[in-house]
């Protein structure tokens, strides 16, 4: 398969945090309207792209996060074993 992301640059968070891909995976959907195979497919294309930076954050802006109705970022990430 061909990579679409381009080139995995690594950037430091701050001044003196971890370097972590430029570009990051947002999952708020998984679990919600990501199926949780789907999640794991692109959380795989991601991480095998040479991505690091993964958002597991499950709502923005003081907006409840939608009901889930499945297995939500950090469940699928812990069952990658990160």
């Amino acid at each position: 398969m061909t990579n679409l992301l381009g080139d995995a640059e690594k950037r430091p968070i701050g001044r003196n945090g971890p370097n972590v891909s430029r570009f990051g995976l947002g999952t708020m959907t998984f679990g919600v309207e990501t199926p949780e195979d789907e999640a794991h497919r692109q959380l795989d294309y991601f991480a095998d792209s040479g991505r690091t930076l993964i958002d597991t954050a499950d709502a923005y802006g003081g907006v409840p996060p939608k009901k889930s109705s499945g297995s939500g970022p950090r469940d699928v990430l812990r069952g990658m074993g990160t």
